[in-house]
């Protein structure tokens, strides 16, 4: 295991018992479930942050992702990501965080439409570093298998409205 990462974990660790110790204190309970369907969600881990920007939430989520999504065997990894949220009825928009996501990289196109943002480090960067030095699988093709996870396992807390995609005529 990497320092970075035994650092990482720590500090996740430290934040959830500083959370469990003053969250009555500071309002961070879970309402509405929406930390506890998100930390339900399939490979997903979740701390709620302070809302950086004038969001009603914030989270800090670490997504389990394989390595290469045409084989399971190759392992897994866990990619970092932060979500911006409103309202479950209200657009998304996903980011590439490029070599590091962070809580307060807000996107243009988040402001313009008054969305949710979900923030992603993109693999092999800080926050999603595979176990294996095997660049094989910094590829485009297998980035883009991580974006359509992240969209499949959100969809049940944010769907699609109904006819978005449907096709004109």
């Amino acid at each position: 295991m990497s320092y970075k990462r035994i650092v990482f974990g720590f500090l996740i660790g430290l934040s959830g018992l500083m959370f469990v110790s003053c969250s009555n204190s500071t309002g961070l309970e879970d309402p509405d479930g929406l930390r506890e369907r998100i930390g339900n969600l399939k490979g997903v881990t979740v701390v709620e942050l302070v809302p950086y920007y004038d969001f009603d939430r914030e989270f800090l989520m670490e997504i389990e992702q394989p390595v290469d999504h045409q084989d399971s065997s190759a392992g897994t990894f866990t990619q970092r990501a932060y979500l911006l949220h409103n309202n479950e009825s209200g657009p998304m928009v996903l980011a590439s965080g490029g070599f590091s996501a962070a809580s307060d990289d807000l996107h243009e196109m988040t402001v313009a439409l008054n969305a949710n943002q979900i923030s992603v480090t993109h693999r092999y960067f800080s926050g999603a570093v595979p176990g294996t030095e095997d660049y094989q699988y910094l590829t485009m093709e297998q980035a883009a298998g991580d974006y359509h996870r992240i969209v499949e396992l959100f969809k049940e807390i944010y769907p699609v409205p109904k006819g978005i995609f449907d096709k004109a005529g």
